[in-house]
């Protein structure tokens, strides 16, 4: 038998959802270059996603772009109770939101740069991560950004890490490519605003 939500349980859910929805919406319109979409992640493409992550005991992931936590819940469901999932988001608000709003003893939320999580991870005892799951829109980047970005998720991992990114077009497949010698397309996910691509890729 399942887990039985009140009814009071539902429609906080619900409120915390739509808050997390209005900040999105409102950052993105702000600064839509850093954050790529106007709509956050639907559940359909966080699950796609959180797919992709390894099956083993703790493992460490590490989450580039967190925004308002879609994807961040459906990995914190994947991952075993042993293992660690560092988010990073830079936006200040929906940092505040993440932290704010899922309480997860795995989970630490950074509000940052992506650049910096090699330091980030040092410091907290792992020297490299399992798995690299990236929402920052690759195509809005300068060319220079997206390598600086690319080849810091490469340092990251582990020589069998897997690094996830989902994104709009296939514009930065090749150099992608440049830097992981496989790039797959596991799926193009149409139930997301817009449709999506998710690339597994591995050193």
């Amino acid at each position: 038998m399942g887990v039985q939500i009140s009814p009071s349980a539902q429609t906080e859910m619900k409120s915390t959802k739509q808050r997390g929805e209005k900040i999105f919406i409102l950052e993105a319109l702000k600064k839509f270059g850093q954050i790529g979409s106007i709509f956050p992640s639907s559940k359909y493409l966080a699950k796609s996603i959180a797919e992709c992550i390894p099956n083993k005991e703790d493992v460490v992931v590490v989450e580039l772009g967190a925004g308002t936590g879609t994807i961040t819940k459906e990995i914190l469901k994947k991952i075993s109770i042993t293992s660690s999932l560092i988010a990073c988001e830079k936006n200040k608000k929906m940092a505040e939101f993440l932290k704010n709003e899922i309480h997860d003893p795995r989970l630490l939320v950074i509000e940052g740069d992506a650049i910096s999580m090699q330091k980030v991870i040092t410091s907290l005892g792992h020297h490299k991560a399992d798995c690299v799951v990236s929402g920052i829109p690759l195509g809005t980047l300068k060319k220079y950004e997206q390598d600086m970005l690319l080849l810091t998720i490469k340092e990251l991992l582990k020589n069998d890490g897997v690094y996830v990114q989902f994104q709009y077009f296939l514009s930065t497949f090749l150099n992608i490519k440049r830097y992981f010698k496989s790039v797959k397309i596991k799926k193009y996910v149409l139930r997301n605003l817009p449709p999506a691509f998710v690339y597994k890729c591995q050193k």
